[in-house]
């Protein structure tokens, strides 16, 4: 049993579609996979450690699946079965996005209305005056106000680093003033 045959008889096992594995995995490992498709957890740790040369206990206990896991396969198996597993939820939700959203062309470069879908399923225009609090600062007075809080605190940082004892500042690529240099 190749490492293929056991990701697809786990694919299987996970409930994902046999065509989608064929187009992905080939169509001998999924034919192949289909008699061991209700393998249990513990014969894929097996057949991992099989794969992998090492011998297979007869009980399994925590050493046996830590070396099981330690092994190359397993680990490889186990996440790309998860992985086509997510994909496969994440193709089964239905596009919503194109019901709440248009395209539109904004090549005039004018302002446009836009429109926020409330709570209860209305639409409410957003615009500089009535936008909630989060958005309004990328709509004047507080983007200005974050800038200049920014700048003050870069220059405090400079002025600690500076009165620390440092000739020159490396982060601001500037050589300290006289005055501002401590005495040697």
């Amino acid at each position: 049993m190749t490492e293929k045959t056991l990701e697809a008889a786990l694919s299987l096992r996970a409930g994902i579609d046999g065509d989608t594995l064929a187009k992905d995995m080939g169509e001998e490992s999924v034919e192949a996979a289909m008699k061991d498709a209700d393998m249990p957890l513990a014969g894929l740790l097996a057949e991992c450690m099989k794969l992998e040369g090492m011998d297979v206990p007869r009980t399994f206990d925590s050493a046996s699946i830590k070396a099981a896991f330690s092994t190359v396969s397993l680990p490889g198996i186990l996440s790309n079965v998860a992985q086509k597993k997510l994909l496969q939820a994440y193709r089964a939700q239905p596009i919503i996005a194109t019901g709440l959203c248009t395209s539109a062309d904004l090549s005039d470069f004018k302002e446009n209305q836009r429109f926020r879908l409330t709570d209860i399923g209305d639409l409410k225009p957003v615009g500089a005056e009535n936008a909630p609090k989060k958005m309004r600062s990328i709509f004047g007075g507080n983007l200005r106000r974050r800038r200049t809080r920014r700048a003050r605190k870069r220059a405090r940082e400079i002025k600690i680093h500076l009165a620390m004892g440092a000739g020159s500042c490396d982060f601001c690529f500037a050589k300290a003033p006289r005055f501002a240099r401590r005495p040697t």
